[in-house]
């Protein structure tokens, strides 16, 4: 059954750092004179991706956090402003009208202004929650994958499941002596090949302390169990041939599943990360996440307001800058609000009333204050973050 239809400034496909940067950069924008936009995540994981797994080099030795030190600081934004994470799969996006619907595996509808794919590598669950303790990933430098998987064999036992693509071909001589004792899970038919795989992803690894199990889906939608000692990820295998994200949006990928650009072909839709094709890095990851925010505020700025925006000192205009020069629309009484949090957990019912249905006249009235402390109350939860608007 179809859930129901919400409506947003933009929908952010991922919640890895380049997700998480996009998303809190349509709140925060800017330090000064910024309007925020509306935004919600769709992860059926946790916030984080793979920033959840070990620590992470910024730029060199000295440049370093330990593990989680990262995520806690983008988390604390992401927390900060509130922002609304949906923790289900996008299964498709259609361009509907000036805008775009996306569908979740459990049936949700939400109609968007924008798109930013920040997809990654593929979906993550909990697999790092079992990191080190029955999870392995393809990391370090290919002469360590028989290092990995041999600790594997050693710390696990069988059946191993690896989870990997079409290219996960190219470790079969490491994984050729234990193929009697593999489960190979892959998201695509593979035909013609010597391994044998089952089409289907991970939603959940269970165990008590180490895998245990997995609980995988088909692509019928079933779910199935399987008992496993041992989850093998395969990242290099999808870092060369990475299956598509979702449904839908075909002409914006190109054959190797990748995007090439964070302003994409089609109007609307912005893609930051590892789906970019480009050295995988959490520092790239960021910045193209923080990019992919910009152009999007822009975009949405010139939808909804009919002008561009002043984003300077990230971006400069080649505009004549006069006595009377305003960042911002101005704010008039037929302006019509719209609150960025929940405000049946906020105390001041000015931000109840802030539901994009009523103009500031209309508030001023319910409230009896004048039109010029409304402004005022507006103005400072607009600086904030947690005001936007539908009209200025």
């Amino acid at each position: 059954m179809q859930g129901k239809i919400s409506s947003r400034d933009c929908v952010v496909i991922g919640a890895g750092p380049a997700g998480l940067s996009a998303a809190v950069r349509l709140r925060f924008v800017k330090r000064f004179n910024k309007i925020p936009m509306d935004v919600v995540v769709i992860d059926p994981g946790d916030p984080g991706g793979l920033l959840r797994m070990g620590e992470r080099v910024i730029i060199g030795p000295s440049f370093i956090y330990r593990k989680g030190e990262l995520l806690e600081l983008l988390l604390k934004d992401f927390h900060y402003y509130n922002i609304p994470h949906i923790r289900e799969k996008a299964i498709s996006i259609k361009k509907e009208g000036k805008g775009f619907a996306v569908l979740t595996e459990n049936g949700k509808r939400i109609k968007t202004h924008s798109i930013i794919i920040a997809a990654g590598m593929g979906v993550i669950h909990n697999e790092p929650d079992y990191y080190s303790r029955g999870v392995y990933i393809t990391s370090g430098g290919y002469e360590f994958f028989k290092e990995i998987i041999d600790g594997m064999v050693k710390e696990s036992k069988p059946p191993y499941t690896i989870v990997g693509s079409v290219k996960t071909e190219n470790i079969l001589p490491l994984l050729e002596p234990l193929m009697d004792k593999l489960f190979i899970l892959t998201p695509e038919t593979i035909k013609d090949s010597p391994l044998k795989t089952e089409q289907g992803e991970i939603v959940k690894i269970l165990g008590d302390g180490w895998v245990q199990g997995i609980k995988y889906r088909k692509p019928d939608g079933s779910l199935h169990f399987k008992k496993t000692g041992a989850v093998f990820l395969d990242y290099n295998g999808f870092a060369i041939s990475r299956p598509r994200p979702f449904n839908g949006l075909e002409n914006i990928f190109e054959q190797n599943g990748y995007i090439n650009s964070i302003e994409c072909r089609l109007k609307g839709v912005f893609a930051a990360g590892d789906i970019l094709g480009h050295p995988a890095s959490v520092t790239i990851a960021m910045a193209d996440g923080i990019n992919a925010g910009l152009f999007c505020y822009s975009y949405l700025f010139r939808l909804k307001f009919k002008k561009d925006p002043v984003l300077y000192a990230y971006l400069p205009h080649d505009i004549i800058i006069d006595h009377n020069f305003k960042d911002l629309p101005k704010i008039k009484e037929d302006s019509i609000p719209v609150a960025l949090l929940n405000p049946k957990k906020d105390r001041e019912r000015f931000l109840v009333l802030c539901n994009g249905k009523r103009d500031l006249k209309e508030i001023s009235s319910v409230l009896s204050l004048k039109l010029d402390e409304i402004k005022s109350k507006a103005i400072k939860y607009t600086q904030t973050g947690f005001l936007s608007w539908i009209r200025l």
